[in-house]
């Protein structure tokens, strides 16, 4: 008369329930990638300005995982990327990026996942569904300018590495510059 229902069923019912709760989630965001291939070649391509920055070698920044973006605007593509609570990404990674005009910004947030399903315990007795457990991250909000994603050659993401560095101490005073002639009056 019913259907049994096991472990895996329900399993594949709470990640599709979760995807809809939870908007930062790496189901929505697998599958928004998988619809449109464009948004997953600007994904590996700021995923290549990253690596070309050197930024993976600063501490945990590998570890980080795509939960939101590509979000494409006029002048920005925003990404959000997540970290495990006891790996935030190293800070001095985040000064790397604001040096070629890539706005970082951290935020802490605590989330639930449901358990997965193995045993009865993992099965909550009064509501019948998977237990939920809190988890704390960090998140890694990345406005990167549009300019970046739109066939950027590698020489020219040096150039702007090169053009941030601090500038020597002496440099010689420059020139005076010759005087202008006075712009002719209106209605003349």
């Amino acid at each position: 008369m019913f259907n049994y229902i096991g472990p895996q069923e329900i399993n594949n019912y709470m990640k599709i329930k979760e995807a809809i709760e939870n908007p930062y989630n790496e189901t929505n965001n697998l599958y928004e990638l998988s619809v449109d291939g464009s948004l997953l070649d600007m994904l590996l391509e700021i995923e290549r300005i990253l690596d070309e920055s050197h930024l993976y070698a600063y501490e945990n920044w590998k570890e980080g995982c795509v939960v939101k973006g590509p979000e494409v605007s006029r002048h920005w593509v925003n990404i959000v990327l997540q970290y495990p609570k006891d790996k935030m990404p190293d800070p001095e990674g985040a000064k790397r990026l604001l040096k070629l005009k890539i706005r970082p910004k951290y935020e802490r947030a605590t989330i639930e996942n449901y358990r997965p399903i193995r045993t009865e315990e993992d099965i909550d007795k009064e509501t019948g569904k998977a237990i939920l457990d809190k988890e704390d991250v960090w998140y890694v909000h990345l406005e990167v300018p549009r300019e970046f994603v739109q066939d950027v050659k590698p020489s020219e993401l040096a150039d702007v590495i090169q053009s941030a560095q601090p500038a020597p101490a002496q440099q010689p005073a420059p020139e005076a510059a010759p005087a202008e002639a006075p712009a002719p009056e209106l209605g003349a």
